[in-house]
């Protein structure tokens, strides 16, 4: 099965994803070829390609309609979760007020009670008040190093759980 290289082109584009265009396979011998499975936790998910691929083209299928963000941020997180195989995804947002962050969905270990205890106050200096503030990505490579100046606290340690984990801001410019 040869996969339409251009159609994964655009959408990885569409979703500000070009940077990863030259790692993605095209073909049934690409998939087989890049997939480690000693690579993962095996709590998580096995990563899956096919799946990847799959929901970039039901992602831009959709996107041809007027599709519900809520089905969007759904497909999107479980792409990453089982597609890419983390052990955990979440999509959180600002308050109301602006002054904490939220988890509104998630997927993966305990994601109900995740999403419950996923608060943190921006109106400290942290990771996440950095990321927000500075509109840039963040991958936390160790949370127990102190390359990221302290603002990985013992509280988010705790929340999350996790050695590891990457950090990228949805920003949507409002123009009238």
């Amino acid at each position: 099965m040869l996969l339409d290289r251009q159609l994964v082109q655009s959408v990885a584009q569409l979703f500000g994803a070009s940077s990863i265009i030259k790692y993605l396979p095209i073909d049934e011998n690409d998939i087989k070829d890049n997939v480690d499975d000693h690579a993962f936790d095996t709590n998580c998910p096995a990563p899956d390609p096919l799946l990847q691929l799959n929901i970039l083209r039901e992602l831009s299928s959709l996107l041809l309609d007027k599709p519900d963000f809520n089905l969007i941020l759904e497909i999107i997180l479980e792409g990453i979760y089982r597609g890419v195989g983390l052990d955990r995804t979440v999509f959180a947002m600002l308050t109301s007020d602006k002054k904490a962050i939220k988890a509104k969905y998630a997927l993966g270990k305990d994601s109900d009670g995740f999403t419950s205890r996923f608060f943190f106050s921006l109106q400290t200096d942290n990771i996440f008040s950095k990321v927000v503030k500075n509109a840039q990505p963040v991958w936390v490579e160790n949370t127990q190093a102190n390359n990221y100046d302290n603002k990985v606290s013992d509280d988010i340690r705790l929340i999350l759980a996790s050695k590891a984990f990457y950090i990228a801001p949805l920003v949507i410019a409002v123009r009238y």
